[in-house]
């Protein structure tokens, strides 16, 4: 009877665990990446960067004015289709917020040619909508702002849009 050397030789299993190894870590630098980082770079990076401290101290004082903006779809957003994504906003005492500027940046990772503006209008006291055609399946990246007087609310989300058909 001829016994098999290949699970005692160890030279090939050193080969595969470390494949394995370097796959593991891979995946894993993969998720970190892809976790915080949506892929949208903006155009004007370094002159953001430069103006870091002022970004957060209006994200601070976004915080103390105290306003709520529940950000959705009227409909499910699906490739070719009209659909109405829709703002209802209200201040720190719950009161409708009239009378601002929305506007929102959808923008596709890695396909910045595929990016959106859409502007919402008010169709009743703190409630603004707007309706848009999306190109493209898969994930974008939302940015709202929103302008009243010399405040400025923003706002990110992420959207899923379910292909055609």
């Amino acid at each position: 009877m001829l016994k098999s050397t290949a699970f005692r030789e160890w030279r090939p299993w050193v080969i595969v665990g470390g494949l394995l190894f370097v796959m593991v870590v891979n995946a894993g630098l993969l998720y970190i990446a892809n976790k915080d980082f949506p892929g949208v770079v903006e155009n004007d990076y370094y002159d953001k960067g430069m103006y870091y401290n002022e970004y957060l101290s209006r994200m601070e004082q976004q915080r103390l004015r105290g306003w709520k903006l529940n950000l959705g779809w009227v409909q499910e957003p699906q490739v070719g289709e009209p659909a109405t994504l829709r703002c209802l906003a209200v201040d720190k005492q719950g009161k409708p917020l009239s009378g601002a500027k929305v506007e929102v940046k959808l923008l596709r990772p890695g396909e910045p040619k595929a990016d959106q503006r859409l502007v919402l209008h008010e169709v009743a006291p703190g409630d603004y909508q707007g309706t848009i055609n999306l190109p493209r399946p898969g994930n974008w990246d939302l940015l709202l702002q929103m302008q009243r007087g010399q405040d400025t609310h923003e706002q990110q989300a992420e959207v899923w849009v379910v292909p055609a058909g």
